[in-house]
C-alpha cells in the first residue's frame, strides 16, 4: 500500500507490515516518520534490531542473511536498511527477493532519498507497495508550510500570526528542519507565546544572517566569493556539517533531476513543476546553475558528497576544508590538483 505521513500514526495502531519504505528528501519527517516506525516495532516486540548503512562495497549477503537466521535474542527481528540512494544489482536481488516472500517474525525499514516515479514502479518497490508500505515525504509547497507551522507552534504553545508564518515559511525555503529549530528558539523567547512578523525578523533573521540556506543560494548561483565568506562564517559558529551537506546535495539533486527533464524537451518551469520545486526562491538559483553546470560534473559531486559525509563523521575539521573545494567545483572554480584530478577521473 501507499500511506501518507498523516496517515502513518493511525496505521501503526494496527499490526505492522512486514516491509516499509520511506523515501524523500525532507530529513525531518524522514527522522520523525521512521522514528515512530522503530518505536511501533519495539512495543510489539522487534527487540533484535540490526542497522544496515548500504554505501559503495556494501554486501547484501549479510542483509539475506540476517533476514532468515534466528535471533539470538528475541523471537522477531527488526531490518533497518539505509540506503544512499537507489539500490545497486545485489541490492535490487536481495529487496525484492525479501519483498516478494518475507521470513516470518521479521520486520524490514528501508530508509532512502527522494526516488523518482520510475524507481518506484520497478519490481523490488512494487513488491514493497504490494506486501508492505511505501512513504514517499515530499517536501511541503507555499501553501502547506504555514498550516504546518501553525500546528507545530500550537504543540509548543506558540500563536502564530499569519504573518508571521508567511515570513517564517519564506525564510526556511520549504526546510522543516530549519523551522522546527526557529520554533524552538521562538518558544524560549516568547513570554506570552505570541509570535509577530517582527518577532520573527527580531529573533530568526539576527542569528540566521548567515545559514545553510544562504550557502545552497550563492553556491548554486555560482557566486564563489559569497560562499567562501558564509562558509567560513558557519564554521567559525559551529554549524551541523551533516545539515550543511544535506541542504547542498538535496539542491544537487534536484538540479540533475530538472536537467534530465529538460533534456527530454521539458522548458525550466514545466521541469520545476514535474519536480515539485514550488518556492521561487529556489527556482532562481537552479536556474542559473543548470545554464552553468553539465550532468556529469554533477554526477561526480554527488558521488564525492558520500565520502563528505563519512568525512564529517570521523574528521570534521578536514570536513569543511574538501567541502570548500567541493564548493569551488559548483561555482566553476579552479581546483588544486588532487581534487581535480579525482573529479577528472570520475567523468571519465
Amino acid at each position: 500500500m501507499k500511506l501518507k505521513s498523516e496517515q502513518l500514526a493511525a496505521h501503526l495502531e494496527r499490526p505492522l507490515l512486514p516491509v516499509y519504505l520511506l523515501c524523500g528528501d525532507e530529513p525531518l519527517l524522514m527522522l520523525e516518520c521512521a522514528d515512530q516506525i522503530r518505536a511501533c516495532a519495539k512495543k510489539q516486540g522487534f527487540i533484535d534490531r540490526e542497522v544496515f548503512h548500504v554505501e559503495p562495497g556494501f554486501s547484501w549477503d549479510q542483509v539475506l542473511a540476517s533476514a532468515n537466521s534466528l535471533s539470538l535474542f528475541a523471537e522477531q527481528k527488526f531490518l533497518d536498511i539505509r540506503l544512499s540512494g537507489k539500490p545497486n544489482e545485489a541490492g535490487v536481488k536481495a529487496l525484492l527477493s525479501y519483498a516478494e516472500n518475507p521470513p516470518a517474525d521479521t520486520l524490514m525499514l528501508i530508509t532512502a532519498p527522494k526516488l523518482d516515479n520510475s524507481t518506484l514502479k520497478v519490481k523490488w518497490a512494487s513488491a514493497i507497495e504490494k506486501n508492505g508500505a511505501v512513504i514517499q515525504l515530499w517536501p511541503m509547497d507555499s501553501e502547506q508550510l504555514p498550516r504546518w507551522l501553525h500546528q507545530r507552534a500550537r504543540q509548543l504553545n506558540l500563536r502564530l500570526s499569519d504573518d508571521a508564518a508567511q515570513l517564517l515559511a519564506q525564510r526556511v525555503a520549504g526546510n522543516l528542519l530549519a523551522a522546527t529549530q526557529e520554533l524552538n528558539l521562538l518558544s524560549l523567547l516568547s513570554e506570552n507565546g505570541q509570535v509577530s512578523a517582527e518577532d520573527i525578523l527580531d529573533s530568526v533573521g539576527e542569528h540566521a544572517r548567515h545559514d545553510v540556506y544562504d550557502l545552497v543560494r550563492v553556491a548554486f548561483m555560482g557566486k564563489w566569493p559569497d560562499a567562501v565568506r558564509i562558509l567560513e562564517h558557519l564554521k567559525q559558529e559551529g554549524a551541523e556539517p551533516t545539515l550543511a551537506l544535506w541542504a547542498l546535495t538535496r539542491e544537487l539533486r534536484d538540479l540533475i533531476q530538472l536537467l534530465r527533464l529538460m533534456r527530454d524537451g521539458q522548458s525550466f518551469e514545466q521541469a520545476c513543476k514535474q519536480a515539485r520545486i514550488w518556492p521561487m526562491q529556489r527556482q532562481a538559483p537552479l536556474k542559473l546553475a543548470s545554464r552553468r553546470c553539465r550532468p556529469p560534473q554533477l554526477l561526480s559531486l554527488l558521488d564525492e558528497a558520500q565520502a563528505l559525509d563519512v568525512l564529517s563523521k570521523s574528521s570534521p575539521k578536514e570536513f569543511w576544508h574538501e567541502l570548500s573545494l567541493w564548493i569551488a567545483q559548483l561555482c566553476g572554480q579552479p581546483l588544486p590538483l588532487p581534487f581535480a584530478s579525482k573529479i577528472a577521473r570520475a567523468l571519465l
